[in-house]
């Protein structure tokens, strides 16, 4: 659905700014890559769906013939922060999108990068020998960070890939994490890189409860959709 919607809106206005044949064929190859980039980075942020928040944010790109992203701005919100930001976030990773046809000298285009999901359901929990109390609250309170910056990769979502990724994670007094290695692969080389890039992102844990110098625990990620 996402895919189609790019091809609709690029089409539409890459068409109507070239004249002849050949120009939108170079055009429509050009449209066709540019969108399998966007969707291969596209997420959807784990707090939208647990709000079940859908939508679509229409965004004014001005690319140079290099294939830079010299800009963007949002034209039409989703209606959700989340999703907003979200694809503000993507539009920074993305650059550089391919190169231009020979004969464009730059582009502006307004794209639609929608986020509709039926139900999905993942998880990121933390599973630690010592059960005391203070461990218990621990792991809480780190299953939550973990689950406000879990993302599915959208690419992913529409294949109907799913699995669980299993990586062993070490986190000093401080919460640092200070190693994390993949004991179990998910079955998928982009769900497992997903994961790791989880871990990355969630920078600072919670501080570990007193007398607790370090702690080794393995964390299983999952993406699952019903």
């Amino acid at each position: 659905m996402i895919k189609r919607s790019l091809r609709l809106v690029v089409a539409a206005a890459f068409l109507a700014a070239t004249g002849g044949v050949q120009a939108a064929t170079d055009i429509a190859e050009w449209q066709d890559a540019t969108v399998k980039a966007l969707v291969a980075k596209q997420r959807y942020p784990r707090t939208a769906l647990d709000a079940s928040a859908e939508g679509t944010v229409k965004v004014r790109l001005a690319v140079a013939p290099s294939g830079d992203v010299m800009g963007y701005e949002i034209v039409e919100s989703s209606g959700y922060a989340v999703l907003d930001a979200s694809v503000l976030d993507l539009l920074a990773r993305v650059s550089p999108l391919p190169a231009l046809p020979v004969q464009e000298q730059g582009i502006s285009v307004v794209v639609p990068l929608t986020y509709k999901l039926d139900r999905a359901v993942m998880a990121a929990d933390v599973a630690v020998a010592d059960p005391a109390q203070s461990l218990q609250e621990w792991r809480r309170a780190a299953a939550r960070a973990f689950a406000k910056v879990q993302e599915y990769p959208v690419e992913l979502y529409n294949q109907g890939v799913e699995g669980t990724a299993r990586i062993q994670v070490a986190v000093d007094a401080l919460g640092n994490i200070v190693s994390q290695e993949l004991i179990q692969s998910s079955g998928n080389a982009m769900l497992d890189e997903e994961s790791m890039s989880m871990l990355r992102r969630v920078g600072l844990l919670p501080e570990l409860p007193e007398g607790t110098d370090s702690l080794r625990f393995t964390l299983p990620v999952t993406y699952r959709i019903r």
